[in-house]
């Protein structure tokens, strides 16, 4: 399969079935378009070595956006897919980091009021 056409197969129930997955930087940056286009937030990351059998975590490789800034979902979901992407950026091509990325949809967020 393409690295282009990975996540064409994908429906947004098999995205939320799976809720963590584990990626490349290029292929967590293609899931957060993904996960943009189909009204689903990148609410969380967690980046460590992986050396084709063990992964290790790095704290420094942390994210957590899952603190709701507003309460409108759309701008909500665009914040957080938003900050997924400057932090995975830095990242594309490097083969020895992996990232697991925690998925929520507008129905799995309770945001204030």
């Amino acid at each position: 399969m393409s690295q282009e056409n990975k996540f064409n197969d994908l429906t947004k129930n098999d995205v939320l079935d799976c809720r963590e997955l584990f990626l490349s930087a290029d292929e967590a940056l293609r899931l957060t378009d993904f996960c943009e286009l189909e009204d689903l937030a990148v609410v969380g990351i967690e980046g460590g070595e992986y050396d084709g059998y063990a992964f290790t975590p790095d704290l420094d490789l942390i994210q957590d956006y899952s603190e709701p800034t507003t309460n409108d979902w759309p701008r909500f979901r665009t914040h957080c897919n938003k900050h997924a992407r400057i932090f995975l950026t830095p990242f594309i091509g490097d083969r020895n980091r992996r990232f697991y990325m925690v998925i929520f949809s507008r129905n799995d967020m309770t945001l204030p009021t």
